[in-house]
């Protein structure tokens, strides 16, 4: 085993010149026309900059369509209009805290039957359960009628006197 020690060196491609700025890569820093000279390629190589410019156009303005009589209709009043997100289709992010034992409990019954009830993700499994609870106070306290949105946003954390 009297081996002669290898070289344990690094050895490989010498770097680049130049290559520690990279200040010059970005494109605010940039001239307009590439620097063909600096990276030793000669000038008749890069494409002539012969290209006419096209000139400016005019917009073309389309004619004014003819006047028709579009019957209004009058809009739903805000209570009679779906404000819930999926009756619109649209998702907003809300964040709300739960009992400890709710979540848990919660996130059980989510996790153990979504493949035999179809919720797509835990937000509709939760979307899912606060329409129904809406539906039923909208039942029970407003003739099965939305209720009004609330101006502005609603009080966080208990109410007062609890």
């Amino acid at each position: 085993m009297a081996d002669t020690p290898k070289s344990r060196a690094i050895t490989g491609l010498t770097p680049r010149a130049g290559a520690t700025d990279l200040t010059r890569m970005i494109a605010s820093k940039r001239d307009s026309a590439p620097d063909v000279a600096s990276r030793g390629v000669e000038a008749a190589a890069a494409p002539a900059a012969t290209t006419p410019t096209p000139a400016p156009q005019q917009p073309v303005e389309p004619p004014p369509a003819p006047p028709t009589a579009k019957k209004q209709t009058p809009k739903a009043p805000k209570a009679a209009r779906a404000a819930t997100p999926a009756a619109t289709g649209a998702k907003v992010h809300v964040s709300i805290y739960l009992p400890e034992s709710v979540s848990e409990s919660a996130r059980a019954a989510f996790s153990a039957t979504r493949h035999l009830e179809g919720d797509e993700s835990w937000s509709s499994y939760v979307a899912r359960a606060v329409a129904e609870e809406t539906r039923r106070r909208e039942r029970a306290h407003n003739e099965g009628q939305p209720f009004d949105a609330p101006a502005g946003r609603l009080s966080p954390g208990r109410p007062l006197g609890s």
